[in-house]
């Protein structure tokens, strides 16, 4: 397949045995090399830029949200290296690229009312104008890449690679399972159930231990166990000033504001059910615990197949679904026959992703 990133890995072997390199905490931040795929490298400044720009987009408070932004920022970035150089490989123009790069520079720039104030927007993106320039033009690859290997472009000799047709079949199929599973009506024109959810709060005080909060409420949700009212709880013991109940939420507003875990716990979770005690982090510091109760779902509204728009939408998520699939396989593809190194552990494959 056309889209194998190739690694000179044999003019490597038999030469004279070098160093090791330098042990993983032995990096200084001006070099630190967290990755090398196929001779690009990922330094570990630019993947920490990315994780504050996304904690902060995310609102992330867990450790264990935190852990999991860190680990899939560290999986797609090696991704997007993979889908940069397989677009390369698709011989797309490089000047071409580069006026691609130069129009969207300048329209960004008109757009944000001149040099100054587009300065002063990547500031807040804690970019700089290098970086953006950069970033732009690795989508470019990667837009050529993925869509090349989903058959959205033709693909080399002017040849689709995927098909895209949808079937009819597979459109009754698709909107049949997901008027069963009701969590993504919304996308095809529906209401998903909303989730109605009360907080207890409980900060940690500047004069006691982390674990005080977090003990404090453990024993409040053991009185709930014993039949005591959260609602009572939350007037009494929790921090805010209201009553602690959200407006209804869909899933997904959910896991923005609380995280995954929680929202998928929230699933099949049933009513008046209350999770354990939840860390908020502010960094590495634990600023709050809390506990969420279910108190009501709201009803799903399911739109009929007959309208055009909402086949139309069935078939845009099946369509995603299956370039997803086709770009998994495509990378895995590339994967495996890449390069990847990491320092202090030494060469990898499909595993280093």
């Amino acid at each position: 397949m056309i889209l194998t990133t190739l690694c000179a890995i044999a003019a490597l072997q038999g030469a004279p045995a070098e160093a090791p390199p330098p042990a993983r905490g032995q990096w200084s931040l001006l070099n630190g090399v967290e990755v090398v795929v196929n001779g690009d490298v990922l330094t570990r400044r630019r993947l920490e830029r990315i994780l504050r720009r996304e904690v902060r987009r995310y609102g992330i408070t867990t450790r264990g949200e935190f852990e999991q932004l860190r680990e899939m920022i560290y999986r797609n970035s090696v991704d997007n290296l993979l889908m940069r150089q397989g677009g390369a490989d698709l011989d797309l123009d490089a000047s071409a690229i580069d006026r691609l790069v130069a129009r969207w520079w300048d329209s960004r720039t008109a757009t944000a009312g001149g040099v100054q104030a587009m300065q002063e927007t990547l500031e807040e993106q804690l970019l700089n104008a290098a970086d953006q320039r950069e970033i732009y033009s690795e989508n470019v690859m990667r837009y050529r890449f993925e869509n090349t290997v989903t058959g959205r472009d033709l693909g080399p000799r002017g040849r689709v690679i995927q098909d895209r047709f949808v079937r009819p079949g597979e459109r009754q199929a698709a909107y049949r399972q997901m008027c069963r599973e009701r969590w993504n009506l919304d996308a095809i024109g529906g209401r998903s159930p909303r989730l109605v959810l009360q907080e207890l709060l409980i900060p940690v005080r500047a004069s006691e231990p982390a674990e005080a909060a977090r003990e404090l409420l453990a024993d409040l949700l053991a009185q709930v166990e014993e039949g005591e009212d959260f609602s009572v709880l939350v007037e009494e013991f929790g921090e805010r000033a209201n009553d602690g109940l959200t407006e209804p939420l869909s899933l997904a507003e959910v896991e923005r504001l609380f995280g995954g875990q929680l929202a998928e716990g929230l699933r099949e979770a049933p009513l008046d059910s209350v999770t354990p005690p939840l860390p908020i982090m502010s960094g590495e510091e634990v600023i709050a615990w809390r506990a969420v109760q279910l108190r009501e779902v709201l009803p799903a509204s399911i739109p009929p197949f007959a309208d055009l728009e909402v086949q139309e939408a069935v078939e845009r998520r099946l369509l995603e679904r299956r370039d997803g699939i086709h770009r998994k396989r495509a990378l895995d593809k590339i994967l495996a026959a890449s390069y990847v190194w990491t320092p202090g552990g030494g060469a990898a494959g499909s595993e280093g992703r």
